[in-house]
């Protein structure tokens, strides 16, 4: 935690000394403040998750919420009629709603892919929220694979060599595999579907 903090402290400190020579002064500025905000919230989030009740209550809460994302973004291909998303013209098809942007879809959707497999793989976990991490790659496989974002296969891939690495056992490579799977077939009946 201390390492991000300080990584994301020297990105913060060189992006107000780009201020110095940027041609454009107010976007620096702008990503200045941005990045402050960033940080704040960082090194408050590193401070209030320490102790490991509540780290064991966040890796559930956040793969809920990419899922409820995931799921709103697939509600108007799943639904056509019943549910009607805003159409962006410049996202020509892609799953780019509700944050506008395809590529910050896809990667939401695939670090939720990979934190669903790892609580899948978690067996200190109760069966039925493995049983239903397990289940959620399904959706999320899907709104990853719709997003058409390479960047974010990308990361699913780096995120996935990362899980075995840092969590080798078997049941998490087993849980991967499920997942990997269950997003694979989400993604080829979306792509049959013509979604």
């Amino acid at each position: 935690g201390r390492c991000a903090v300080a990584g994301l402290a020297l990105l913060t400190l060189w992006t107000g000394l780009s201020m110095l020579w940027a041609p454009l002064r107010g976007a620096a500025g702008d990503d200045l403040q941005r990045l402050l905000l960033y940080l704040a919230v960082f090194a408050a989030a590193i401070a209030m998750l320490r102790g490991p009740a509540t780290r064991r209550v966040v890796e559930p809460a956040l793969a809920g919420g990419i899922l409820a994302v995931a799921c709103y973004a697939l509600s108007e291909r799943v639904l056509p009629g019943v549910f009607e998303l805003d159409p962006s013209p410049r996202a020509a098809g892609r799953l780019n709603q509700p944050l506008g942007y395809w590529n910050a879809m896809g990667a939401l959707t695939a670090m939720g892919l990979v934190l669903c497999a790892r609580l899948a793989g978690d067996t200190s976990r109760r069966a039925a929220l493995r049983a239903a991490a397990a289940a959620a790659a399904a959706p999320l496989g899907a709104a990853t694979y719709l997003s058409f974002s390479r960047g974010a296969l990308g990361a699913l891939a780096i995120g996935a060599v990362a899980l075995v690495a840092l969590a080798p056992s078997r049941p998490q490579l087993r849980a991967l595999a499920v997942a990997t799977a269950g997003a694979a077939m989400a993604a080829v009946a979306a792509e049959a579907l013509g979604e």
